[in-house]
């Protein structure tokens, strides 16, 4: 990767980072912001057998009771029916709401003992029994209360597979009416962004194809049903006649989203394609969560419940302790997966010391849960676009580089051919040259001298000029050969090459052998008379030529014939040959070392 793409990759991060840390911060504003919720003044008493009633409720003393001490009643998972109890405080005014704001309750029975020792008869509600048996229409259980009912003391028998938790709260009509609107808005805030980014990641998957999205779009819808089934929307509005499907749900959906969490936690930080150091922990742990899923069906809730809560753990501990190693590292994906899942965390840690009375009761802590799974789902849409930078900035780097490897490789290949031409150039050429000299003499071989003659002949028509050929013989080569052996011969054949090549001056004069002892120079563009004189001056160099033999020299002669002709002429260049051919003879026949022109 170029430094100048690190460093974009480097500025979006720290700019993603700084928006998330800006959400966190109004986070936690929007959860402070909201007064506290006063309940009741509770007291609490365990019925393990859940056969006492109520008028033996009435007479268990004072100080059996167990004192909640401001705060919500809160059993965890028991078997046991718990009753409390509560004194509601006088009031003149218009009627009073009793709200108990936790709507996995199965089974309510409120009594009102009165003013006068009246006690009324129970009003049986909860999540096991249909919606229309509420009074007022509400997730929560809500009981109207009158003015016979003020400073009544009030107790109510609870029983629950779910965890035991009875938060009682005292509302006017407008109180429990402003509440309600918030809790609405709220709820349709958050359903309108699950559509919202549901709709967004089935497009980014329409468009990226990247797998990653699929187990995205599978965590939230059963994360989403999994929030509106504990709020109680689901059993509202979904199936208001069915209680037993709420239960029915629960372990399910959290099981399921756990193992679509884990999927996405593994292909959402995989580059390239690669599996990364405990990818495989993160699968074992969906395709657990998926088991749970399935039996949670057949098992007893509360099994159900326990197993998957603690599935849940477990993924958030080992997702978050993961994530901050590998972002150690410098993975950029994990990084972006603590930013954008750090609102689901502090919702549920909200919730849960919420729910253990560590903070106080408000409208923000109560949902805090759902309004962290909302920010998480808005600001991962963030996340992901950063996400695609960082992946485009990759691919973009990868190829900047292969075109750079290849640009190099490409350089480096040209320059290997140019160099690999050059040299097959000297060694055409070296093996043109070898083709085209007489390997003994270094001078032309008859093979040239056939192309050579031709073509000057050619060129003699298109220029209107003259060419000279002169056939030139050794005298008594066969002598020296007889005499000082072949060696000595071959010497002589090579100094008088050397001889006739030297005397050629002229532009467009060559020396080549044509046999034997024979050898014969071509002279362009010259006079009949340069002709003779040309051939004069190399007899008398081959004259003045002295080869050593032994402890003496030995000096030799030639005869040439000589044969010119002009434009106008008829001769070819076998003619040519021929006709210098008999001059040489008849140079021969006149007594040698002479130059006899035809």
């Amino acid at each position: 990767m170029s430094e100048g793409t690190a460093q974009v990759e480097r500025s979006d991060v720290r700019k993603t980072a700084l928006l998330v840390l800006l959400v966190l911060v109004l986070f936690g504003l929007f959860v402070g912001a909201f007064p506290e919720r006063k309940g009741l003044y509770s007291f609490s008493l365990e019925d393990p057998s859940g056969a006492m009633d109520v008028n033996q409720m009435l007479a268990v003393p004072d100080g059996a009771w167990a004192d909640a001490r401001g705060r919500t009643v809160n059993a965890g998972y028991t078997s046991s029916t718990y009753w409390v109890k509560a004194r509601l405080p006088s009031w003149t005014d218009a009627e009073r709401l009793l709200v108990i704001n936790f709507p996995l309750i199965e089974s309510v029975a409120i009594y009102r003992h009165q003013k006068g020792g009246h006690l009324t008869p129970p009003h049986q509600m909860g999540a096991a029994y249909p919606f229309g048996r509420r009074p007022v229409t509400s997730e929560s259980y809500v009981m109207p209360l009158g003015a016979a009912d003020s400073g009544a003391t009030v107790l109510v028998q609870v029983r629950t597979r779910s965890s035991m938790q009875v938060p009682l709260e005292l509302l006017t009509v407008d109180e429990f009416n402003a509440n309600q609107r918030r809790v609405s808005l709220f709820h349709g805030a958050y359903l309108g962004v699950v559509a919202a980014m549901l709709l967004y990641n089935i497009l980014l998957f329409a468009v990226s194809r990247e797998r990653a999205y699929v187990w995205y779009l599978g965590w939230m819808v059963c994360m989403a049903l999994f929030v509106v089934t504990v709020n109680g929307m689901a059993f509202q509005w979904l199936w208001p006649d069915l209680p037993w499907l709420t239960f029915k749900m629960l372990p399910p959906t959290l099981s399921l989203a756990i193992a679509f969490a884990s999927g996405f936690f593994v292909y959402f930080q995989r580059e390239h394609g690669r599996a990364l150091p405990g990818d495989t922990w993160f699968l074992a742990l969906g395709g657990v969560s998926l088991g749970v899923a399935v039996a949670s069906l057949a098992m007893p809730f509360r099994v159900g419940i326990i197993t998957a809560i603690g599935l849940a753990m477990l993924m958030v501990t080992s997702s978050v302790g993961v994530a901050v190693w590998r972002a150690r590292r410098g993975q950029v994906p994990a990084m972006y997966y603590l930013m954008a899942f750090s609102f689901v965390i502090t919702g549920g840690v909200v919730l849960a010391l919420n729910k253990f009375g560590v903070i106080p009761r408000t409208f923000a802590t109560e949902y805090a849960a759902e309004l962290g799974s909302a920010i998480e789902m808005v600001v991962l849409s963030f996340v992901i676009i950063a996400r695609f930078n960082h992946q485009r900035w990759q691919r973009e780097a990868a190829q900047a580089e292969l075109i750079r490897n290849q640009t190099m490789r490409t350089v480096e290949l040209e320059a290997r051919v140019a160099e690999r031409t050059a040299e097959l150039e000297a060694a055409n050429g070296q093996l043109l040259a070898l083709s085209q000299v007489d390997a003994l003499t270094g001078v032309f071989n008859r093979r040239h001298l056939d192309e050579r003659l031709h073509s000057e002949l050619r060129r003699m028509d298109r220029t209107q000029s003259s060419v000279a050929v002169m056939m030139v013989d050794i005298d008594h080569f066969k002598h020296v050969n007889d005499t000082h052996g072949h060696q000595t011969g071959d010497v002589c054949l090579q100094t008088i090459a050397a001889a006739l090549k030297a005397g050629c001056q002229r532009p467009g004069d060559f020396v080549a052998r044509y046999g034997g002892e024979e050898f014969m120079v071509v002279a362009p563009d010259i006079s009949a008379a340069g002709a003779d004189t040309l051939a004069e001056q190399l007899r008398q160099r081959a004259a003045l030529l002295a080869i050593p033999v032994g402890a003496g020299t030995l000096t030799m002669t030639v005869s040439i014939g000589v044969c010119w002709q002009h434009s106008n002429g008829s001769l070819s260049e076998q003619d040519m040959v021929v006709a210098a051919d008999q001059a040489l003879y008849r140079a021969k026949e006149a007594g040698r070392n002479r130059v006899v022109r035809a």
